[in-house]
C-alpha cells in the first residue's frame, strides 16, 4: 500500500467548477496559439499558474513544461515555476535534472515546505526512502497546520517502503491526530497493524476511535478486520454491520463480512454477502473465486465450477480457480479433466507446493506414476519441511510396491520429523510387508510411545494388519491407563 507517487493529487488538481471554465478555456487557447505561431504574449503570473495547474490536472506534462518555461522567461525569479519544472522532470523520470534544479533554488526555498516535499518525493521514486524521510521531516518544520497530516502520511509511506511498520504506525497515528477524518491514514494504519502482527493493538485503537467518531465507516471496517485477525468473528460481523449501516455502498465491508461468515463455515450467508459486494463493485474475479470455494465446501460442485469458470473468464491467470476446478472435477470422478486444470494452475504458479501436491495425488490416482513421482518431489523441492509429504510419498511408493524407495523416504522423514507418530506406524506396516516383523514391532513401539491414539493409522496403511495377533497384542498392552 505504500505510495510512491510524486505528490498527493490535491497539490495539482485544477478545480474547473469555480465558474471560470470559459475564462480558462480562453486562456489555454490563447497560450497554445502563441506556441503554434511562435509569438510572445504577456500573461500575468496567476494566469501562468492556472495554465500549469490545468496541464498537470490532465497529465499533459509537455505543455506544463512549456508553460513553466514561458513563465520563467517573464518571471525568472519566481521559484514556484521552477518547482513545477522539477515535478515535470520527476514525472519523466529525469531525477538528476530534477535534483539539480532543486539545488539551484534551495537557499531561497529553505523555508518552503513544498520544496522539501518535492525533493522527498523524488528520493522516494528513486527508492532512497531514508533521504525521502529526511526531507519530509524538514517539510514538517515549515508546514502549515492543514498540511501536517499529508506530510505525516508520506513519512508513514516511506517507513512502509522500509518494512518498518511500527514506525509507519506512529506517523499514520500522528496524521489522524491532526485530521481525524483522514481516510487514507485510517486505512494505512489498519494495514500496518496487520503487517506488524499487532491485531490486538489495532482493535484497541479502533475501539477508542469509534467511541469518539461513531459515524466513521472506515474505522468500523478496520475494527472488523482487526477482530477477524484475532478470530473474534462474531465481533467482526458486528463491526462490519456498523460500517455498512453508515455506508451501504461499502463493498469492502461486504467482502470482509463474507470472509468472516466463511471462516465461521456459514457458507450460504457468506455467498449472500459476496453477492452484495458485487452489487457495489465491478465484477471481481476474487469474489467469484470465493463464491466458488463456498459452494465447493457446501458440496455443490456444479455451482462451484460455474463460479470458478467466471473467475477464469475474468482473470486467465487465476491459478487458484484452475486448481479449484480440478479438485471439484475429481470429486465428480472426472480425474483426467481435473489433471488438465490443475496442470494449468501449476504452470501459472510453478513454485506453489500445494498445487504440486494436489497435482501429484491426481496423477497417482490416474495411474501416471512417473509423473506423480516427479510432482511429489516438486513438493519437497519447494517445501522440504512439509511434514505430510514424506509419509505420503513413502505411501505412494508402498502402494506401487517400490519398497526400497518407500523405506528410504520414510527414514528421511523420520530424520527430519522424529516426533511424527504416523511415520513410525507407516514404517511398521512397510516392514511387515517386507518380511521384517521384529523390526516392524520396534517401529510400532515408537509410534505408540509418541501418540497412542493415532495407532489406527497403522490400519489405514495396511488394513490386513488388523488380523495380526502380535501387533494387536502390542497395541492392547500399550494402552494408557484411564485416569
Amino acid at each position: 500500500m505504500a505510495n510512491d507517487n510524486l505528490n498527493n493529487d490535491d497539490d495539482f488538481d485544477f478545480d474547473g467548477e469555480d465558474g471560470n471554465e470559459e475564462e480558462l478555456d480562453g486562456l489555454v487557447e490563447k497560450f497554445e496559439k502563441t506556441l503554434e505561431d511562435d509569438t510572445s504574449v504577456f500573461f500575468d503570473s496567476d494566469e501562468f499558474e492556472s495554465l500549469v495547474d490545468y496541464y498537470f490536472s490532465i497529465n499533459s506534462f509537455d505543455y506544463a513544461r512549456k508553460a513553466c518555461d514561458a513563465a520563467l522567461a517573464q518571471y525568472p525569479f519566481l521559484n514556484e515555476f521552477k518547482l513545477r519544472k522539477v515535478q515535470i522532470f520527476a514525472s519523466n523520470l529525469q531525477y538528476k535534472e530534477a535534483l539539480a534544479l532543486l539545488t539551484e533554488i534551495e537557499l531561497a526555498e529553505q523555508n518552503n515546505a513544498e520544496f522539501y516535499m518535492t525533493r522527498g518525493s523524488i528520493y522516494s521514486q528513486m527508492n532512497d526512502y531514508n533521504k525521502a524521510i529526511d526531507n519530509y521531516n524538514k517539510a514538517l518544520i515549515n508546514a502549515n497546520e492543514d498540511e501536517m497530516d499529508f506530510i505525516y502520511i508520506n513519512i508513514g509511506f516511506e517507513y512502509e517502503n522500509l518494512n518498518n511498520f511500527e514506525k509507519a504506525i506512529v506517523f499514520f497515528r500522528k496524521a489522524i491526530e491532526v485530521n481525524e477524518e483522514n481516510e487514507a491514514a485510517l486505512f494505512e494504519l489498519a494495514y500496518c497493524y496487520e503487517l506488524a502482527n499487532k491485531s490486538q493493538e489495532c482493535v484497541e485503537y479502533f475501539i477508542a476511535y469509534t467511541d469518539k467518531n461513531p459515524l466513521n465507516a472506515s474505522a468500523w471496517y478496520s475494527l472488523g478486520v482487526g477482530y477477524s485477525r484475532l478470530e473474534l468473528f462474531e465481533k467482526a460481523l458486528e463491526a462490519f454491520d456498523y460500517a455498512i449501516a453508515i455506508d451501504e455502498d461499502f463493498a469492502s465491508a461486504y467482502f470482509n463480512k463474507a470472509n468472516t461468515y466463511a471462516n465461521l463455515e456459514r457458507y450460504a450467508e457468506a455467498i449472500a454477502q459476496y453477492e452484495q459486494a458485487l452489487e457495489y463493485e465491478i465484477a471481481d474475479s476474487l469474489i467469484y473465486y470465493y463464491i466458488g470455494e463456498c459452494y465447493e465446501k457446501m458440496g455443490a460442485p456444479e455451482k462451484a465450477m460455474k463460479y470458478y469458470q467466471k473467475t477464469i473468464s475474468l482473470d486467465h491467470n487465476a491459478s487458484d480457480a484452475y486448481v479449484g476446478m480440478g479438485v471439484v472435477l475429481d470429486t465428480l470422478d472426472r480425474t483426467n479433466e481435473a489433471i488438465a486444470y490443475v496442470k494449468k494452475g501449476v504452470e501459472i504458479e510453478g513454485n506453489n507446493s500445494d498445487y504440486w501436491y494436489i497435482y501429484a495425488d491426481l496423477l497417482s490416482k490416474a495411474g501416471l506414476y512417473d509423473e506423480a513421482d516427479d510432482a511429489y518431489h516438486k513438493v519437497i523441492d519447494y517445501e522440504p519441511m512439509n511434514e505430510d509429504i514424506w509419509v505420503d510419498l513413502a505411501n505412494f511408493y508402498f502402494e506401487t510396491e517400490d519398497f526400497v524407495n518407500a523405506e528410504n523416504t520414510i527414514r528421511q522423514g523420520i530424520k527430519l520429523h522424529p516426533a511424527r507418530a504416523d511415520y513410525y506406524y507407516f514404517y511398521c506396516a512397510l516392514l511387515q510387508n517386507t518380511q521384517r516383523p521384529q523390526e516392524s514391532l520396534l517401529q510400532l513401539d515408537m509410534g505408540l510411545q509418541l501418540n497412542y491414539s493415532e495407532h489406527t493409522e497403522l490400519f489405514e496403511f495396511d488394513e490386513k494388519l488388523k488380523n495380526n495377533t502380535e501387533i494387536i497384542n502390542r497395541i492392547t498392552n500399550a494402552k494408557p491407563e484411564e485416569k
